[in-house]
């Protein structure tokens, strides 16, 4: 039997601000679980600040990736990777002290794949209002219109991740983590679980305006489950 690893990938681009946060954040969870074999592995996506050598005043791999997009970086990153389950987090977000103890057991459990909502920190009361109804009615679409993942806060085991040959690099953001659960659900169950969320930031919805975000997902979300192989957003600004 194999036995269970940990794998964070964290896809960062210009992340300086970020970068130490959040692996400052998965090592505290790798602290509390000291049994369980894990690496965190910070993919440079070709950076122009110190997001590299921030990083590398940390006990994690750093690999390069010159093609710039999120999709090509988890592609990398999971390549990289040597444990059983790829943890895909990124390098806005943070681990609360309670993630870890719910991926152990969904990760021992029959999920190939498996992802939890964004808590925006520091953002106002009523966006995260509005997230949880979001993320109820997300919960309905996985299961009566197609599966999804939670793109920067999901699990998927690193066998299927082989068996699916990487993910679907032709998707460069908006839409990937709906691709890559309708690849992974070809092998097993996608489970989307409410207590493994994690704290991000809300830079993008502030940044891109709340209902325009929502609706470009939403669209999105609705072109890959049906298409099943593309989206139709096929540009996107970085928010720093």
């Amino acid at each position: 039997m194999t036995t269970l690893g940990f794998s964070f990938i964290i896809p960062a681009y210009n992340e300086a601000e970020n970068i130490a946060e959040c692996i400052k954040s998965i090592q505290r969870e790798i602290a509390r679980h000291p049994t369980i074999n894990n690496e965190i592995i910070v993919v440079d996506n070709d950076s122009t600040d110190d997001t590299a050598a921030i990083a590398r005043q940390f006990d994690v791999k750093i690999v390069f990736e010159p093609r710039k997009g999120v999709v090509w970086a988890r592609q990398t990153g999971s390549k990289a990777a040597k444990y059983t389950h790829l943890a895909n987090i990124d390098a806005d977000n943070r681990l609360p002290s309670c993630w870890m103890d719910r991926a152990i057991v969904l990760a021992k459990q029959d999920y190939v794949a498996f992802s939890g909502p964004l808590v925006y920190d520091g953002a106002p009361k009523w966006l995260n209002i509005g997230a949880d109804i979001f993320y109820v009615f997300a919960r309905m679409a996985h299961h009566v219109i197609g599966p999804t993942l939670q793109g920067g806060n999901y699990v998927i085991k690193k066998e299927i991740f082989e068996q699916m040959g990487g993910y679907d690099t032709s998707i460069d953001f908006y839409g990937e983590d709906t691709r890559t659960a309708q690849l992974a659900s070809k092998y097993g169950k996608i489970k989307l679980e409410p207590e493994l969320w994690i704290l991000s930031s809300p830079r993008r919805m502030l940044g891109q305006g709340v209902f325009k975000t929502v609706m470009v997902y939403i669209k999105n979300y609705l072109l890959v489950s049906f298409s099943r192989h593309r989206s139709v957003t096929r540009e996107y600004v970085d928010y720093r």
